[in-house]
């Protein structure tokens, strides 16, 4: 693995972190309050419970996948439609920004509609035809919006506990759980999880990590509010930092967690700071 190869992931995680203050910007002028999507509230065992309950469906959605593994032309095109139906409903929700400003149904029906599905059309084409940077573009700015809004769906506690427990659930995952499983297993490899990784170049990098570190770098913004530069700040150098460190290691691995380095750090450092600051 070449320094090209590893330098290109910068890419991705830089585009992440720009993007995410773009993205909050525009969810905030659009005017929908999206609901808190935990049941219990966000107090003591209340958010621990919320955090289990997030961490068990994806668990859940995992097992499903090792059982569909058996089939792998089966298993590749339910990634892909879940792709695509991600890509589809995120874009749709951030061009409802654009309603304010037409009054016409049917104009607003082709920016909340059809425009997002060309969007996904663009990426079903790009990645049918082996155009990854096209839909990998398309596809980190669907999880990066993602992000914002699995920012906005939680409340601050189960937040804080979420993006713990989801760095401690990715290393385990990777190490010895389930994306090991599912990577090592016969007649798999890359291709098959491709709609799912963002790839400039030849490393791919999950769209999960993607949603963490654009929830992550909102999370900062409000944690330190009102230094909201400072929020964007201490969590872009704890993500960038995080990721040169994982590069380190991804140098002796095929695949690390990508999630703990960056996420655990930096909140050590957005925490110190409230601290420092009194907040």
């Amino acid at each position: 693995m070449n320094e090209r190869d590893l330098s290109i992931t910068y890419i991705p995680i830089l585009l992440t972190i720009f993007l995410s203050p773009l993205y909050i910007l525009i969810f905030n002028n659009i005017g929908y309050v999206v609901p808190v999507i935990t049941p219990y509230e966000d107090t003591g065992f209340g958010a621990i419970t919320n955090t289990i309950i997030l961490l068990s469906i994806t668990t859940i959605f995992g097992v499903l996948m090792l059982v569909i593994i058996r089939w792998p032309k089966l298993l590749n095109r339910v990634i892909l439609l879940l792709a695509l139906y991600i890509i589809f409903s995120t874009f749709s929700f951030y061009f409802l920004i654009l309603e304010r400003f037409v009054h016409q149904a049917l104009i607003q029906l082709v920016i909340v509609y059809l425009i997002p599905l060309v969007i996904t059309g663009i990426a079903y084409l790009s990645i049918r035809r082996r155009k990854r940077v096209v839909y990998s573009f398309v596809l980190l700015n669907s999880m990066v919006g993602m992000g914002v809004i699995f920012n906005n769906s939680l409340p601050t506690t189960t937040k804080l506990l979420v993006i713990i427990a989801y760095s401690i659930f990715d290393y385990i995952s990777v190490s010895k759980g389930i994306l090991k499983k599912m990577f090592s297993h016969p007649g798999t490899g890359k291709n098959i999880f491709e709609p799912l990784l963002i790839m400039f170049g030849d490393i791919g990098i999950g769209v999960g990590d993607i949603l963490f570190y654009s929830l992550f770098v909102v999370f900062s913004m409000e944690l330190l509010y009102p230094f909201y530069l400072l929020g964007f700040a201490a969590s872009s150098f704890s993500i960038l930092i995080g990721h040169l460190i994982n590069l380190k290691v991804l140098v002796k691995k095929k695949m690390i967690p990508a999630l703990p380095i960056p996420l655990i750090s930096g909140l050590f450092v957005v925490y110190g700071f409230r601290l420092f600051m009194g907040l």
